[in-house]
């Protein structure tokens, strides 16, 4: 938002005023995380086109949540219980996963009833403290020495230190899944019926 800002300090109201527009209209938060239910849904009901009537990914069984930056903060919508936001009072998410996320809210975090882990670049770690202090479910942060957006596309993964930093941030992502997503096992397999004996067969 520093553009944005830079804008206003110039006093060009007009410029001012889009942005402000944008955020309420294209940029909001809420309206996005609204969506995602009925992605989910679309997605889980999905039908192979290759064989009508049958669910291209019937395997579906539990969700994780990544978000970056502007991504990061739906999230924290989507994994708040009764947040207007999903008109649910659970997470459709069983663990989530924040990378350089905007609008860190302590408020908002004491609401998140799901695992979360927090990727930090040196553009959040002023206002990290206070949200992972107010986070009750299970939690981690890792502060990265980059700037806002290495894991996503303002990392320059030529520069050595970028891709370090980038390769070890999605690997956290991994690690805190496997341990938070657990893959319920699947339904035992039907046990068939024994065969009636044959007419005249001696019991």
């Amino acid at each position: 938002m520093i553009w944005e800002y830079s804008y206003q300090k110039a006093g060009n109201a007009k410029a001012a005023a889009w942005s402000a527009a944008w955020w309420a209209q294209v940029g909001s938060f809420t309206s996005h995380a609204k969506k995602v239910p009925d992605i989910i849904a679309a997605i889980e009901d999905r039908i192979d086109p290759l064989a009508p009537g049958v669910k291209l990914y019937p395997n579906i069984a539990i969700w994780g949540f990544v978000g970056f930056c502007w991504g990061g903060k739906v999230g924290s919508f989507l994994t708040s219980p009764c947040e207007k936001a999903n008109g649910h009072c659970d997470s459709f998410f069983a663990a989530a996963a924040h990378a350089h996320p905007a609008g860190l809210d302590a408020a908002q975090a004491a609401k998140i009833n799901v695992p979360t882990l927090l990727l930090a670049s040196i553009g959040e770690q002023g206002v990290a403290p206070a949200f992972m202090a107010a986070l009750t479910a299970p939690k981690k942060r890792v502060d990265f020495v980059l700037g806002h957006g290495f894991m996503a596309g303002r990392a320059d993964l030529s520069v050595a230190a970028e891709l370090a930093g980038y390769n070890a941030g999605y690997l956290e992502i991994l690690e805190w899944f496997k341990i938070h997503i657990v893959i319920p096992p699947p339904p035992p397999a039907p046990v068939a019926a024994a065969a009636a004996p044959a007419a005249g067969a001696a019991p």
